[in-house]
């Protein structure tokens, strides 16, 4: 297992990556957000679409 203070520095690593990619992250694409829930409930909304919008998901910045 891992000393607490790597324990620690991990969590904190973890926490600064999921933050970055949550800002990154438009509004309406995050899971559980006010606008994703919206739009999801009307259908006139349509949903991004990554492989139609062209990114998989899988992108690497350079």
């Amino acid at each position: 297992m891992y000393r607490p203070a790597e324990r620690d520095q991990f969590k904190a690593q973890r926490d600064q990556a999921v933050a970055k990619l949550a800002q990154q992250t438009p509004k309406r694409e995050r899971f559980g957000s006010p606008e994703r829930v919206a739009a999801e409930a009307n259908p006139t909304q349509s949903m991004p679409n990554p492989i139609t919008d062209g990114h998989n998901g899988i992108e690497r910045s350079r």
